[in-house]
């Protein structure tokens, strides 16, 4: 038994906690989430609970290569004791190692530490002096105060209550990482990471109450914490992002993953009998990492509704910030994007409030990759993806998948992706609706009751053959200047009003200030092989063709006219993949046919090969025929023949 760490785990069972203890693993139970197992000093076992990390390190079925097994002696290198109530404690194990030496079977007949009981140190004479430390480098003498935190009471006697105002006093904070259920006196020391507003909601029954979130991460990790009506007010008054803060007596429960995409398994529920109080410390904090389990676009019709997924991909078009009114008459912010990936299908995906706010504008202009964790699948315009406050956004994440459908997106092959967002009438949703136009002759015949309401999508490869920067001029008239841009409120984009020099206002939101911002709305004239058409570009789609802001090129008109036109030519009859959306507008009571940019990349010989090749791959072609046999390696290639005569075939054996 030398190589067990004596009363190891009596101790635990009694709240110490011995430095690196070595211990035998006498039972083992691996339940996926729940892993736990029994302890053994060879005299006394404790119950243990292993953390992810730890469980990995088992032997079994599915981890052969595992090291750790039933009669294993580990060194535990990191673990907490957690109290689960006045009489019962638990091991939580966050690092171990295996011990140098191995038993060769269970050690001893240990029983349960609890049942056992602490046994009180023998008590020595008064009158007899210390002789030195003992051979284990403990003192013969104990002093009273010694003695006295070391007798076992009948139970463990229950700490006094403290008040709500105050954290438990835990003598070290617990890791976040070692939380669970069955946690009952905890106090954590974290950082604010994700500090959520307060929040009205109403219940089925008609109940409105107030609901708010946040995140704290330490060192081990990082979990949510939620907060419900006075609760929810009194927390988000105290919280404060980036401070950190002790946290204490909240449920602990098993997290809700469709509304939660921390890595941690568990959340916290605070109540009235919570305490938050801040400190006055610099708090390393974990960094998470997302585990993505990605689903290609194309499986995701297959998808039931409201189920939760990943999903990486090409973002082809950034739609304007909505702002609209709910059933329940709350005002939202959204956003709808498209995305597309090399499964060659493309899918809606809308985004709200701060999300939908600060997405990147420009991520269709310059080919974004964009990583989603925890999307809510949904049946709206046939299929379609949304955003909930959970939900974790990456732009151009640094992994293997995200490389893979770049280089797929470079190729251009993104604008032909079938979009699974298809409205019931058969237009498309966004910018990712089916093409229902192969060229531009064929778009613009299309009959006004062929089109459907969100419009009809066309994917042709052409030219922009002229800007539009004047209009009239007909009739020896001058022409009239015609602007490529519009002044543009910078906090919703909407038209502002007013004068250079003398202010704007915005009478959308209320905005006003010394600068305006301008965003694009241009007028070009296409062509491709089959006619020409007018269409309108707009802010991100303007951008990738002259690949500067508005901002930019006003600047350059403003300090040289010649120049500013020199950019206008610059993108003239340059091969460009566009991908078009028709839509019926009505005019003076006659219907007539708007056509829009939705995104435009440029055309290379190599581009335009492989574009087309996905294009074919797509029909299910016959193999092509097998070659003719040609002649063996050791036959003899036939000589040229001299001129006027013909050279004899080569003989070839039946």
């Amino acid at each position: 038994m030398s190589m067990l760490t004596p009363n190891a785990c009596i101790d635990m069972c009694y709240g110490e906690k011995p430095t690196r203890p070595v211990v035998q693993l006498v039972d083992v139970r691996l339940q996926g989430k729940n892993n736990k197992g029994v302890m053994s000093d060879g005299e006394t076992t404790f119950f243990a609970v292993f953390n992810s990390a730890v469980a990995k390190m088992f032997r079994s079925e599915s981890n052969p290569d595992g090291q750790v097994e039933l009669y294993s002696a580990v060194r535990l290198t990191d673990y907490t004791i957690s109290t689960i109530s006045a009489e019962t404690r638990v091991a939580i194990v966050m690092g171990m190692e295996m011990n140098e030496s191995q038993p060769e079977g269970k050690i001893g007949d240990p029983v349960s530490a609890k049942d056992k009981g602490k046994p009180e140190p023998a008590e020595l004479p008064a009158a007899t002096p210390s002789k030195g430390p003992s051979p284990g480098g403990h003192s013969n003498t104990t002093p009273e105060s010694s003695q006295q935190s070391r007798v076992a009471p009948a139970g463990f006697a229950p700490k006094p209550a403290a008040r709500a105002s105050e954290p438990a006093a835990p003598g070290r904070p617990t890791p976040i990482e070692a939380l669970n259920p069955y946690s009952r006196t905890w106090t954590v020391r974290a950082k604010v990471t994700e500090n959520g507003e307060l929040r009205s909601i109403t219940t089925k029954a008609g109940e409105t109450m107030s609901v708010w979130e946040m995140v704290i991460a330490d060192e081990s990790g990082e979990i949510k914490c939620t907060a419900w009506r006075a609760d929810a007010e009194r927390f988000a008054r105290i919280a404060e992002l980036g401070s950190t803060y002790l946290v204490s007596r909240g449920q602990i429960k098993i997290a809700n993953k469709r509304y939660s995409s921390t890595a941690n398994n568990y959340e916290i529920t605070l109540g009235a009998d919570s305490a938050m109080v801040k400190q006055d410390v610099e708090l390393k904090t974990f960094t998470p990492t997302y585990h993505f389990d990605f689903t290609p676009i194309a499986d995701l019709s297959a998808k039931p509704a409201n189920s939760t997924v990943d999903v990486i991909g090409s973002v082809t078009e950034v739609g304007p910030v909505q702002n609209i009114v709910s059933k329940a008459g709350r005002e939202l912010v959204k956003r709808v994007i498209n995305l597309s990936d090399d499964s060659n299908a493309a899918i809606e995906v809308t985004l709200w409030g701060k999300s939908a706010e600060t997405f990147a504008e420009d991520a269709a202009a310059t080919a974004a990759v964009v990583a989603f964790k925890g999307l809510v699948v949904s049946e709206w315009n046939t299929r379609s993806l949304g955003a909930v406050r959970s939900t974790k956004i990456q732009m151009d994440p640094d992994l293997p998948q995200a490389k893979r459908v770049k280089a797929w997106a470079d190729t251009g092959a993104a604008s032909a992706a079938t979009s699974l967002s298809i409205n019931t009438s058969g237009g498309g949703s966004g910018g990712g609706g089916a093409s229902m136009a192969d060229d531009l002759a064929e778009l613009l015949g299309l009959p006004p009751s062929k089109i459907p309401e969100k419009g009809a999508y066309a994917t042709v490869g052409g030219y922009i053959s002229r800007i539009l920067t004047s209009k009239g001029g007909g009739g020896g008239g001058p022409a009239e200047e015609r602007p490529i841009w519009y002044s543009a409120c910078p906090k919703c984009n909407k038209k502002a009003i007013g004068e250079y020099g003398a202010g704007w206002s915005c009478e959308s939101c209320g905005w006003s200030g010394d600068a305006c911002t301008h965003r694009y709305i241009v007028a070009v004239q296409l062509i491709d092989a089959s006619g020409t058409s007018y269409a309108t570009a707009y802010q991100e789609q303007a951008i990738a063709i002259f690949g500067k802001t508005a901002d930019e090129l006003k600047a350059i008109k403003d300090a040289d006219q010649s120049a500013f036109e020199a950019e206008c030519s610059s993108v003239l009859f340059k091969r460009r993949t566009f991908r078009l959306r028709a839509k019926i507008e009505t005019y003076q009571g006659v219907d007539r046919t708007k056509v829009g940019v939705v995104n435009s990349t440029p055309t290379t010989p190599i581009t335009e090969g492989k574009r087309m090749l996905a294009d074919i791959m797509k029909y299910d072609l016959p193999e092509p025929p097998a070659p003719e046999p040609s002649a063996t390696p050791d036959e003899p290639m036939p000589q040229a023949a001299a001129d006027g005569e013909a050279a004899e075939p080569a003989a070839v054996e039946a």
